[in-house]
């Protein structure tokens, strides 16, 4: 039987029939946004049972928000700044920035953070979702929409809000981690034809990572004082993590010294020259301690302490070749940063380098994934293997 509204559009009843007996049911939404219902034989009953239901629910509600000392017309930045310094007070450094500054901040802000929110529909957490889809795993958007879903719900917990409306939405979309593979030449060349000067220092940085194999943190973290004065190895000491700190190398094998060739040789001594000459006119700026990868503006700063974002150079990446390559040549293909390192050290074993060299000029800690993933080789060389080993030949008697 269809439900009978009450006048008021509070709350609902209808008839039910249990055991061959009539009674009536109301069904209403309680303080924390549960439904309830109240029963009774008689409809009349029934109606004056769920107003009085709906009455203590409303009055609990109002007392509830009188008792919050945060308003929900307040924006999600000023909420979040309340949550980070506030409800998060006994996580680690490390974990505060990582979820602070990189997922909120980087992330969330940008799109959500002048919002009320009150304001904040389901639909504008979802959008949110979809936006990240092209330049985060999926992996990350999960820990991203984790953060939103924290932020949503300790305001439920404090009384700003009735509900979140990020509860159970479910994840989905964002890249899937793609088998490393390493750049033919043409890909190489084509890109740098498309990325012309306006990033001299990201270029050089592409290049360093083709002819060394170092990792993009690495060489994001580069001073000149890494590179010795004969420019005939870098010594590799540091890294940059997500939050544009500068850390010790991934392991204690990432400490090491790479030799540089003839190629990376030039283009090094080209860049420094460029370098003094665009800080010659500053004496308050030191020439032993920049970063190399920095881009020519910053170097008439007098703050040189910030160096460059990993994930900027990927975007860096990324924009050259959605926005430029694609328009002529739409099947080229996407990678990052780490594709440069893979086709160093793919290069490198096709050459001939023993696969112990190529640990330690790349820091790697597991010789057994080095055999595994290097220690190949493909149809071209296989063949030209098999070319320059002495046939055996045999001699057929006959009778």
């Amino acid at each position: 039987m269809a439900g009978q509204k009450r006048c008021d559009g509070e709350g609902s009843i209808r008839k039910r029939v249990k055991n061959g007996k009539n009674y009536w049911e109301g069904r209403y939404t309680n303080e924390e946004g549960k439904q309830k219902s109240v029963s009774a034989k008689a409809q009349k009953e029934c109606r004056d049972k769920l107003k009085k239901a709906i009455d203590d629910a409303e009055r609990k509600k109002a007392a509830a928000s009188s008792n919050c000392k945060y308003a929900p017309s307040m924006t999600l930045n000023e909420w979040a700044d309340i949550y980070f310094n506030v409800f998060n007070t006994n996580i680690s450094e490390i974990t505060f920035n990582l979820k602070k500054l990189w997922s909120y901040d980087y992330i969330i802000a940008p799109k959500l953070g002048n919002t009320s929110l009150n304001k904040i529909s389901r639909n504008d957490v979802l959008d949110l979702m979809h936006s990240m889809n092209n330049d985060y795993a999926h992996e990350s958007i999960e820990h991203i929409m984790r953060i939103m879903r924290e932020l949503l719900g300790c305001a439920v917990r404090e009384g700003v809000l009735e509900n979140s409306v990020a509860r159970n939405i479910e994840v989905v979309g964002g890249r899937k981690a793609q088998p490393k593979r390493e750049l033919t030449q043409q890909e190489i060349d084509l890109f740098l034809e498309y990325a012309g000067n306006k990033r001299e220092d990201f270029v050089l940085a592409f290049q360093i990572m083709l002819n060394t194999g170092m990792r993009c943190g690495e060489v994001m973290a580069l001073t000149w004082k890494d590179i010795d004065k004969d420019y005939t190895y870098i010594d590799i000491n540091k890294t940059v993590n997500k939050l544009r700190k500068i850390a010790p190398p991934k392991t204690k094998k990432s400490i090491r010294k790479v030799p540089i060739n003839y190629f990376l040789r030039s283009e090094l001594k080209k860049r420094r020259e460029q370098v003094l000459e665009m800080i010659s006119a500053s004496s308050d700026i030191a020439i032993d301690d920049e970063y190399v990868i920095t881009q020519n503006g910053r170097y008439l700063k007098l703050k040189m302490s910030e160096p460059s974002m990993v994930w900027c150079f990927n975007s860096w990446i990324r924009h050259i070749i959605s926005m430029k390559i694609r328009k002529d040549h739409p099947e080229y293909p996407m990678f990052s940063s780490h594709y440069l390192r893979h086709t160093f050290a793919s290069r490198a074993a096709y050459s001939g380098m023993p696969l112990l060299y190529l640990q330690k000029i790349c820091g790697w800690t597991d010789a057994s994934m080095l055999s595994r993933v290097y220690g190949h080789m493909n149809a071209e060389q296989s063949y030209q293997a098999m070319s320059k080993m002495p046939a055996v030949i045999m001699e057929v008697w006959h009778e």
